[in-house]
């Protein structure tokens, strides 16, 4: 984009809105990605926490942390976000993924989990399949 004889960059980012309480008025968080990121999938976490994953102009996904009402917002660098790549060279965001929570156990022993869904391209004899897997993942937060 040119403005004032200069170019600047434009680059997408994702956001959530969110209604606190009545669904008459929405709002749009302050909060956002780092640019270049889009296609986001958000799920509902903890105490009034989401959980968004973006796929990202870097080739990488990356897993943001939104407290505050879509004040805060932060990467979640401990396990989950960079960890899934891009398709075969290709963008992030050209790779459809699904992300979902569940809870499992013996109702007395209850754990909250997300459920991640990509696909992964192998090497068979040194090429490569033109055709990913599907591959489910499963984590805690803590571990993948």
């Amino acid at each position: 984009m040119l403005t004032n004889g200069t170019v600047e960059e434009i680059k997408t980012v994702s956001l959530v809105t969110l209604s606190l309480k009545d669904t008459k008025r929405w709002t749009l968080s302050n909060g956002t990605s780092d640019g270049g990121c889009s296609v986001p999938s958000v799920v509902e976490w903890e105490d009034n926490q989401l959980m968004m994953m973006t796929a990202c102009d870097d080739g990488r996904r990356r897993v943001y942390r939104i407290g505050d009402k879509g004040e805060s917002w932060t990467e979640a660098l401990g396990t989950l976000s960079r960890v899934w790549g891009n398709k075969r060279g290709g963008e992030a965001k050209a790779v459809g993924s699904g992300f979902i929570t569940a809870t499992i156990g013996n109702g007395e022993d209850n754990r909250k989990v997300m459920l991640v869904t990509l696909p992964v391209y192998s090497s068979k004899n040194g090429k490569r399949n033109e055709k990913g897997v599907l591959h489910l993942w499963l984590t805690d937060n803590t571990h993948i």
